[in-house]
């Protein structure tokens, strides 16, 4: 019979278990010694085969598709006696990007009005008009592609854009349009909004970055 509150002196308090009254023996468990150090301990970082292999990748458009489009979107333009020159095409994993030089004295504005025109030509889902491209002596029309290619954080963080990142806090955003990963560092955004409709990802987002930074952060 167990008595509360009345116990052998003899019991010390890293002994796990309990004893009968008056008896002499007792049930006895590892003692747990909180001072242990483990400071030689050497932290490995989870490897990268954890994460899930980004699956196979789909083919994109065909380029008679991207050459088709191209046509039409010059031929749009022209109808509204607007002359330019599609001079380059960028398949994205999201949109497709048509780079097009105005002809001498064509107005950016001029293209730039012709958006919801070019859309309705194009049958495109939703298009947005760059003009200019930083750096570019052109202006970016960015269509949205049919199929969405999924970019997961394995890829990412396999680039060589972010093996050669020099911060330890740094974000993988996704890719650009030409493909490449987009790293940034925590340390420039103090603030950081992540937006988007219902069933978006914004959870999924916020869970791959803690991926990562359990991959690169003690």
């Amino acid at each position: 019979e167990i008595e509360v509150g009345d116990w052998s002196s003899d019991v010390c308090s890293s002994d796990l278990g309990l004893m009968k009254r008056g008896s002499e023996t007792k049930t006895e468990s590892a003692s747990l010694d909180f001072n242990a150090s483990e400071s030689n301990a050497e932290y490995q970082f989870p490897p990268i085969s954890l994460l899930k292999s980004p699956p196979r990748k789909t083919a994109g458009q065909s380029a008679s598709t991207l050459k088709e489009r191209a046509n039409m979107l010059e031929k749009t333009l022209r109808n509204f006696n607007v002359d330019a020159k599609v001079i380059q095409v960028s398949e994205g994993p999201a949109v497709t990007r048509y780079e097009i030089q105005p002809a001498p004295g064509v107005k950016v504005n001029r293209i730039v009005s012709l958006t919801d025109d070019i859309a309705l030509n194009l049958r495109a889902k939703s298009i947005r008009i760059e003009a200019p491209i930083p750096g570019k002596a052109a202006v970016g029309i960015e269509i949205e592609n049919e199929s969405i290619k999924l970019v997961s954080i394995r890829e990412i963080i396999a680039s060589d854009e972010f093996k050669n990142a020099k911060s330890k806090i740094s974000v993988a955003l996704g890719m650009d349009i030409m493909g490449n990963a987009i790293i940034t560092s925590l340390k420039d955004m103090p603030h950081l909004l992540i937006a988007g409709s219902t069933g978006s990802g914004k959870n999924e987002r916020l869970r791959s970055e803690e991926r990562r930074v359990g991959k690169e952060c003690r």
